[in-house]
């Protein structure tokens, strides 16, 4: 007769303490809010990029290029904040001392000129980075991500996530300074 030894208690722990460890990650994530904490670009001049248009001409632009006061925005189709807010650029657009640049960012080139196409383009200049080449500079962590430039060409203000009027009204506040 074979006697069965009890599992010893720490093994019967293990799975509700990664169970909890797991679920205060989930929390901690669904939680986060990236807006918190300042970008390291804010009070620095916008960085250097070049990116073709989304335009079919395909111009080359660089972000000297980009004079400000001016709202830049990176969006892309496939995003469903993006898609969301774009009615709301459209109306800022109307605004005509305010600038509005756009970066499509990872998305296809004909997919995002039609969308404009189809939605409006509330955009000045719309530029393209299909492979994300400007995720580095402009730390990119999440889309739409929107940055606030000024005459100057420094950044004053970054915000991750779809705008509202309380951000529409720190972007104009931190470009009017």
């Amino acid at each position: 007769m074979s006697q069965e030894r009890p599992l010893p208690r720490l093994l019967l722990a293990l799975p509700i303490g990664l169970g909890g460890a797991l679920a205060a990650l989930f929390w901690f994530g669904l939680s986060y809010d990236q807006n918190q904490y300042a970008s390291r670009l804010i009070n620095k001049p916008l960085p250097f990029f070049s990116l073709q248009t989304v335009d079919m001409n395909s111009t080359i632009i660089n972000s000297t290029e980009l004079k400000g006061p001016a709202i830049i925005n990176i969006w892309a189709t496939w995003c469903t904040a993006c898609v969301a807010e774009h009615p709301r650029l459209k109306q800022l657009s109307q605004d005509k001392k305010l600038i509005i640049y756009g970066i499509n960012y990872q998305d296809e080139k004909k997919r995002a000129s039609e969308f404009l196409e189809t939605q409006g383009n509330p955009f000045k200049i719309n530029l393209f980075d299909g492979i994300a080449s400007t995720a580095m500079s402009l730390d990119v962590l999440g889309l739409p991500q929107t940055y606030a430039i000024d005459n100057n060409g420094i950044i004053r203000f970054r915000h991750i996530g779809e705008l509202n009027d309380t951000v529409i009204d720190a972007l104009k506040s931190a470009i009017a300074q």
